[in-house]
């Protein structure tokens, strides 16, 4: 990227040197103009000032709007035109009303969105650490949000996606439980339900300490004969670290 003010043309290359003017005090300024919107250095202004202009306009014309109204709704009243002019004025609140609650769904929508969000990644982080990506999509199918007068609940679903009565502990013990999600979960060593760190049973918990490495595509490790190996030995763990680093993907392989 070339600089706006350089201390000697020796600091950019040769061909850009002609872009450059000398000042005063023995500096070069970039010198480039865009026909129709002046130097460089005053696009940002340029750019400030239409924006405020935009702004300055779309106030104008708000007010032309609402004074082409006010002059509508009074001829009809002049004129006693009294059915019309309830008419006039319904179709103004009712387009106010609209872009309110528009606005307030809008609203609404991001702060469920955002409730439900915290809870997934809380909970992934909770299960699986620094790994928490490859649980985060099977939590996710497990929670919805819902909001009831102002106020948003997390609400978990049952394996055939209906609401039900659990907690999110609940849940997490749900995933500890399984010995399906055993290899990902944070310190666990037993690929059983519910087991401790006694080392026994753990060949799950090392596929996924083992084999990640070689799914990285930008780490020294990457190696595609690995990877067909743990798909052989832990289908979902392979799908997972797959889907986690984008190997699907031809252009991460690129560079």
């Amino acid at each position: 990227m070339l600089k706006k003010l350089i201390a000697s043309l020796n600091d950019v290359e040769e061909k850009y040197r002609g872009l450059y003017t000398e000042q005063a005090d023995g500096t070069f300024k970039l010198d480039v103009v865009i026909e129709g919107m002046g130097d460089i250095e005053g696009l940002k202004q340029n750019n400030y000032d239409l924006k405020g202009e935009k702004i300055k306009l779309q106030e104008r014309l708000e007010a032309l709007e609402a004074a082409e109204n006010e002059r509508k709704n009074q001829g009809l009243l002049d004129n006693k035109q009294f059915e019309e002019l309830l008419a006039s004025k319904e179709a103004e609140w009712n387009a106010k009303l609209e872009e309110k609650e528009n606005r307030a769904k809008a609203l609404l929508d991001s702060v469920k969105s955002t409730t439900l969000q915290t809870s997934i990644t809380n909970l992934a982080v909770e299960l699986a650490g620094e790994r928490s990506a490859l649980i985060a999509p099977h939590i996710t199918s497990r929670l919805s949000v819902e909001e009831k007068d102002g106020v948003f609940t997390v609400v978990v679903k049952d394996t055939n996606g209906n609401a039900s009565a659990m907690t999110l502990e609940q849940l997490s013990e749900e995933f500890k439980n399984n010995s399906l999600y055993a290899p990902i979960l944070k310190g666990r060593n037993s690929s059983g339900s519910g087991g401790g760190g006694d080392g026994s049973g753990g060949e799950g918990a090392a596929d996924a300490a083992t084999y990640e490495k070689y799914y990285n595509p930008k780490g020294a490790d990457y190696n595609a004969a690995k990877q067909t190996e743990l798909q052989g030995k832990n289908k979902e763990l392979h799908d997972a670290l797959v889907k986690k680093y984008d190997l699907d993907n031809p252009m991460v392989h690129i560079g």
